[in-house]
């Protein structure tokens, strides 16, 4: 399948560098990554639909409520 798309100069650069150094053309590298990026979504997705706010909530309650250390207060 076919697709166009615009995208800025700039990633066009990147992705055209990248694919020389990778030694694979500008399209496959394109749609191995956007490949990948829908990939990511659909873990996302899949991870989501298994949420829980009770337990998301119940996690809450285990963390101490005291004030943070001096080092991770930024």
């Amino acid at each position: 399948m076919t697709l166009s798309v615009t995208i800025p100069e700039s990633a066009f650069q990147d992705l055209a560098e990248l694919a020389q150094r990778q030694d694979v053309s500008v399209e496959r590298l394109a749609a191995a990554a956007l490949t990948e990026q829908l990939a990511g979504w659909r873990r996302l997705d899949q991870m989501a639909a298994r949420a829980s706010r009770d337990r998301f909530l119940a996690a809450l309650d285990k963390v101490p409520d005291v004030e943070p250390r001096p080092e991770d207060r930024f």
